[in-house]
């Protein structure tokens, strides 16, 4: 068999065969790269040859490409005019053997550590099923051991490491309040041309970075990816709460205002007042509604009615509801302040 000289771009071609055949993320793709970099070391074609078998052992196009343009004759790999049935099984022995030589490789350069190790240890046994918190968390440990964290970085997808490294981003922003973080400029994007007044009130600098539990598909309470701990869950729902009571009592003070405003126009004008929707919103009535609870129906009926006799007794209650509310969210916020500081 006549060898044919390659080019660069014949090479490049069978890698990116490789590639797609083996998938972008896998570690088989990984292992097919370190076997290439240690046979050009080494020059040992029986080593090579057998990862490479291993490895592209379901893929017979990519072995004959292989044996034509890489391997001497009397290395020539053996193909199979079917697929390897053994194939998985060897490949599975690679990856294996990887992992435990990355192991090996750890449990040495961690000997003087030996809480860094055990703590790595118990992190891949207890996290198997979120990667990107296992992967989080080795990257924290491992962060002073570069080639470690550089070896292991190759067990994981590369949507993992890419969705990591986002949030690592995230979580280096200025903090506001528990859940927010203030995103650099570089990363602050425009949903829209918008106009003037929509650059002064629309939120681009803020993202929430959600740290609570939530609900699958099925209801089933599962965990967020970037959670934290229980105190962090605690922290979220405080401030969730914080945020309902505050929207509540600016309800409440835009309701007041307008039905001020339309008692004192009633109280200039020389006849009743018609049209009680061209002076209160649709929030103002939903708030009366909700202050009255189950008569709440029937009090918003009385205002469309007789708005004049109505109104000065629903401004009472109102008032009253707002300085109780006022009144709660300043003890609560003294209590969320220890908190914080606990």
């Amino acid at each position: 068999m006549v060898k044919v000289m390659l080019s660069c771009s014949d090479t490049i071609g069978f890698c990116h065969k490789v590639r797609d055949a083996l998938g972008d993320e896998s570690l088989e793709l990984h292992l097919f790269h370190e076997a290439v970099l240690e046979f050009r070391s080494s020059r040992d074609y029986s080593v090579f040859v057998d990862k490479v078998t291993m490895l592209l052992g379901g893929h017979l196009d990519l072995l004959h490409s292989f044996n034509f343009f890489f391997i001497p004759e009397e290395c020539t790999i053996e193909v199979r005019g079917d697929n390897n049935p053994h194939h998985n099984q060897a490949v599975a022995k690679l990856m294996f053997q990887s992992t435990i030589d990355f192991v090996n490789r750890a449990r040495k350069k961690l000997r003087r550590h030996p809480g860094v190790y055990d703590s790595f240890v118990k992190i891949i046994s207890t996290h198997r099923g979120n990667p990107l918190e296992a992967y989080n968390k080795v990257s924290t440990l491992l962060k002073d051991f570069l080639d470690l964290h550089r070896d292991c970085s190759r067990f994981f997808p590369k949507s993992v490491i890419k969705t990591a490294k986002k949030l690592e981003t995230r979580s280096s922003c200025w903090r506001f309040g528990p859940s927010y973080r203030l995103l650099l400029e570089a990363k602050v994007k425009s949903s829209c041309p918008g106009s003037s007044l929509a650059a002064q009130v629309l939120n681009r600098q803020l993202v929430l970075k959600s740290s609570f539990p939530t609900s699958d598909s099925s209801g089933n309470q599962c965990r967020n990816s970037t959670h934290e701990n229980q105190q962090d869950d605690e922290l979220f729902l405080c401030e969730d709460y914080r945020y309902e009571l505050d929207m509540l009592i600016e309800m409440t003070r835009s309701a007041i205002a307008r039905i001020k405003n339309f008692l004192e126009q009633g109280d200039r004008s020389a006849g009743p007042i018609k049209g009680i929707r061209d002076h209160l919103i649709a929030v103002d009535l939903r708030c009366i509604e909700q202050i009255y609870g189950e008569q709440g129906i029937e009090i918003v009926n009385e205002v469309h009615k007789k708005p004049m006799k109505a109104l000065p007794v629903v401004l009472r209650r109102l008032e009253q509801r707002e300085a109780e509310w006022v009144e709660f969210r300043s003890e609560m916020n003294k209590s969320l302040k220890q908190f914080h500081e606990s």
